[in-house]
């Protein structure tokens, strides 16, 4: 879930890398590099992240 999240984000798919991203923290909420890169996605669109909790 993760590992796709990051080949999605690579391949400059925001859509599908957050919601993988979104998967993840749904099962650990402090998963560092989902969050990480969830915020990185959110600065790419020049929006604010949107907590998942």
């Amino acid at each position: 879930m993760l590992r796709d999240g990051v080949q999605f984000h690579r391949e400059g798919r925001w859509q599908r890398a957050e919601a993988c991203y979104q998967q993840a923290l749904r099962l650990d909420p402090r998963q560092p590099d989902a969050l990480h890169l969830t915020g990185l996605i959110a600065h790419h669109r020049g929006t604010p992240p949107v907590p998942s909790l």
